[in-house]
């Protein structure tokens, strides 16, 4: 008698296993520097695939998980919603949410001598003199510095948390904070300022000036230079190292966590720094130097500095630099009430109004557009008008009514 053969038991179906990390319900991202978000995923389905069904949504995936960021937006407008699925063929194995923020703007200055915030166009008051920089957080929580008084200045840091908080160490000195900056890794809170005051010189005979330029870490003081000149301009910090720019009796310099960095200084007897931006380690400042009877722009790349020769005179004020490592810089080109508004990208110049009394303050490259704010004066009147363009286009912010100074513009 013949026995059949037992015949081999089905093989078990694989179990798929999945597991995102970190597991989230949904993302939001600002508009001007959209933050980039990491998972990683065990999985073993070889065809999963991460999707997303918003076009300004920005999804890179590898063997062992993805990336997910955005593209940034110029728009006022939040952009439409949109949710990342990660599926196979047959299986949904995971969704979120994903949202986009309009553009955030915050402009500081003044209207009328009263000091100002626009947010979005809507205006609200500070009782405080000249607002020199802001720094917005991600909640809204803004930080001011800036000064009171002409002359005898009385420099301060003011938060919403914290209320004012003033500078002087030195009695009988005047006080400046240039510019404010938030390491958000960390939470910490940095300004610039410098004091100056008169003391007696002995060998002299007279009395000089003495002045003290320092950085502020959460209110704790860290004097960087004291000198006959020493003024405290931008402070940034990246990766937890602290930049500084300070002009001392002529030599311009900045100072990373307490070294100091001299700049070109273009055979010129007087160099002023105007801004700083530090991006991937590498330092950016922008400024002018004086030749013979006109300032000529310049911007410097760690300390080699590149300048733009011109047959008028200008003013800088501010930079920022892209992606690609294009260098832009802001100011006016023209002598006293003739200047118009201008900004050069690595050394060309782009002109947003006709000669008339106008300055740029501020500029942010934002992807592919470029963002500037400044002043123009309004015809027939002494009163200055704050506008902002984007790629170009202009955009009023006051009236001219009245007079307007523009001291910052923070965005996100």
């Amino acid at each position: 008698m013949m026995v059949e053969p037992v015949p081999e038991p089905e093989p078990e179906p694989e179990v798929i296993t999945f597991e995102v990390t970190p597991s989230v319900e949904s993302l939001v991202f600002e508009a001007a520097h959209p933050e980039t978000y990491e998972f990683a995923v065990e999985i073993n389905d070889s065809t999963w695939e991460v999707t997303s069904d918003a076009e300004w949504c920005v999804i890179a995936q590898s063997e062992t998980g993805f990336t997910v960021t955005a593209e940034p937006s110029v728009s006022l407008e939040p952009m439409t919603p949109g949710t990342v699925t990660i599926k196979s063929a047959d299986t949904t194995y995971a969704t979120f949410a994903v949202e986009q923020n309009g553009l955030q703007m915050w402009f500081g200055g003044s209207e009328d001598n009263w000091a100002t915030i626009w947010y979005n166009g809507e205006k609200s008051l500070i009782e405080a003199g000249n607002i020199r920089d802001m720094y917005v957080e991600a909640d809204g929580t803004m930080h001011l510095v800036g000064y009171n008084g002409i002359g005898g200045s009385e420099g301060w840091y003011w938060s919403e948390e914290t209320g004012f908080s003033y500078v002087q160490t030195v009695s009988c000195s005047s006080q400046i904070c240039n510019s404010v900056t938030i390491d958000e890794a960390t939470g910490d809170v940095y300004f610039s300022s410098y004091e100056y005051w008169s003391e007696y010189d002995e060998e002299l005979f007279a009395y000089v000036n003495q002045f003290k330029a320092s950085y502020w870490k959460n209110m704790e003081q860290n004097v960087v230079l004291e000198s006959r000149y020493a003024e405290a301009g931008k402070v940034a910090v990246e990766d937890g190292n602290v930049y500084i720019t300070v002009e001392d009796v002529g030599v311009p310099c900045y100072y990373k966590n307490g070294e100091r960095y001299e700049l070109d200084d273009f055979g010129s007897t007087k160099v002023e720094l105007a801004s700083m931006t530090v991006k991937d380690g590498n330092v950016y400042v922008c400024g002018m130097y004086l030749d013979v009877d006109k300032y000529v722009a310049c911007w410097w790349v760690n300390g080699e500095g590149y300048d733009i020769p011109s047959d008028i005179s200008v003013y800088v004020q501010a930079i920022d630099v892209d992606d690609e490592g294009n260098v832009y810089i802001v100011g006016s080109e023209g002598l006293g009430l003739d200047r118009k508004a201008v900004y050069w990208k690595n050394g060309e110049m782009v002109s947003l109004t006709d000669y008339g009394n106008a300055c740029l303050n501020e500029i942010y490259v934002i992807g592919d557009h470029v963002l500037c704010a400044g002043i123009e004066q309004e015809e027939g009147t002494t009163n200055y008008r704050i506008k902002y363009w984007l790629d170009g286009q202009e955009t009023v912010m006051t009236d001219g009514t009245t007079n307007a100074v523009l001291g910052s513009l923070f965005i996100r």
